[in-house]
């Protein structure tokens, strides 16, 4: 019994360690800049991932949400834009676009997008 305790225990001990020697993508360390509210680091770390993968949609996502919180509007909207390019179904980055236009004065257009937005929650609410 102490052996398979010891066993178990030597296990977790590597578990643990494996996952610190672990390299954390830039995609990772981005969103914890995020969560923790650093937006201009948040910034740095989503290009980086964007420049990894350049079909990531959430880091384009994440990325208009940082440029949003540092009030880079112009550039939010490209990077919804690029989200929406790779993935026309995720409602969360119609939505962000829509409120981005409507702080730039563009109500009509921001609220078609939120409109669009609420359609893909819908719809993917039914899919579940």
């Amino acid at each position: 019994m102490k052996k398979i305790i010891l066993f178990l225990l030597l296990s977790l001990i590597l578990v643990s360690c494996v996952n610190l020697l672990r390299k954390r993508t830039n995609f990772e360390i981005c969103m914890d800049c995020l969560h923790n509210k650093e937006f201009y680091y948040a910034t740095n770390f989503c290009e980086k991932a964007i420049i990894e993968e350049p079909n990531n949609f959430n880091a384009y996502h994440f990325l208009g949400i940082s440029y949003v919180k540092t009030e880079q509007f112009e550039r939010a909207l490209v990077c919804f834009d690029k989200a929406i390019q790779i993935n026309p179904d995720f409602p969360n980055s119609w939505g962000w676009k829509g409120s981005v236009l409507k702080l730039l004065g563009k109500k009509e257009e921001g609220d078609e997008c939120i409109l669009k937005s609420k359609e893909l929650e819908k719809k993917n609410d039914g899919r579940k």
